[in-house]
């Protein structure tokens, strides 16, 4: 069952459910699942009905009925009277917000991580940051994504704080989308570059206060990139 909810989990929040989605990233066989490419579309609002709905599309088994509850509960779906369990469609100042908070998160997380983290956990930062440089120069756009996420998780269970850990991952993943739309934008990719080095340079020297600061400003400028988006 957790298996089944980690990828329907992973699969909702690879779903364009926002009002204005860009035409550029409407194909939805470029959006990228964790565990392997989406190449499926859902509508917005779209209902299911139950397991078998689900099952039809993505050919999960019949025990997503339960994994569906609780992709409810972690407010990926919801319930609707008279039209049954929809895509969530989080409001503008819902995301900004969810941004703000996972930015404290992260950066608590990261103060943690150079108080706890071994010398070979930050080797292991270190080399997932070579490599995402690697996917910049050669225009690797996912794979490049799936490198961020990496340091981002990384950086968070190197804090040895449980608690931190499941609270991130479960509202990483109601903004999932989010980031990998952020991750999209040319005009600041330079940036966010720079930005993982001086993340990777803080953890390195366990400079806690700086790298809490570095990675609250690192996610505010998420909601930077995005927001056009969202503005009607």
């Amino acid at each position: 069952m957790n298996t089944i909810y980690k990828n329907l989990s992973q699969t909702f929040f690879l779903i364009f459910h926002g009002t204005h989605p860009p035409s550029a990233f409407s194909d939805p066989s470029s959006i990228p699942n964790q565990g392997s490419d989406c190449d499926r579309s859902i509508p917005p609002r779209h209902p299911f009905e139950g397991g078998e709905s689900l099952q039809t599309a993505f050919g999960f088994p019949d025990t997503t009925r339960e994994a569906l509850k609780q992709l409810i509960a972690e407010g990926l779906v919801e319930q609707i009277p008279y039209r049954g369990v929809v895509v969530c469609n989080p409001d503008q100042a819902s995301i900004e917000q969810m941004l703000e908070l996972l930015g404290a998160l992260e950066g608590f997380a990261g103060e943690m991580a150079c108080l706890r983290a071994t010398p070979e956990e930050i080797d292991a930062i270190r080399v997932l940051t070579q490599q995402m440089h690697e996917t910049y120069e050669n225009d690797e756009r996912l794979s490049y994504y799936k490198i961020n996420q990496s340091i981002h998780r990384s950086i968070v269970e190197f804090s040895k704080n449980g608690e931190l850990i499941r609270s991130h991952e479960r509202l990483n993943s109601r903004l999932y989308r989010i980031r990998f739309l952020s991750n999209r934008r040319t005009d600041r990719w330079h940036t966010a570059i720079e930005e993982h080095d001086a993340i990777l340079r803080n953890l390195e020297q366990r400079e806690g206060l700086k790298l809490n600061k570095l990675l609250r400003d690192h996610l505010g400028h998420t909601w930077t990139k995005v927001k056009d988006l969202y503005d009607s």
